[in-house]
């Protein structure tokens, strides 16, 4: 995706389940090189997940990302 190099800064991912924000959106400063990773569970019972971090089958999700490492450059994915 990018160098590694430009991977250290602010780091501001949002993931969204349909229109509802989910709860493993971040947003931290990292001061060695990092890879944001993670997972969403797939189900049709929001209500069983703790907070809530589950995608129905067929509901639109979106990851937006953004990063201003430690040279100012700017990432957005």
């Amino acid at each position: 995706m990018h160098d590694m190099r430009e991977s250290m800064g602010r780091w501001d991912i949002d993931t969204f389940g349909g229109n509802k924000k989910l709860s493993s959106s971040f947003h931290r400063t990292t001061t060695t090189p990092y890879v944001p990773h993670g997972h969403i569970d797939i189900g049709t019972d929001r209500d069983k997940m703790p907070g809530g971090n589950m995608v129905r089958p067929g509901t639109k999700f979106q990851v937006r990302g953004r990063l201003v490492s430690h040279t100012a450059a700017r990432t957005a994915r």
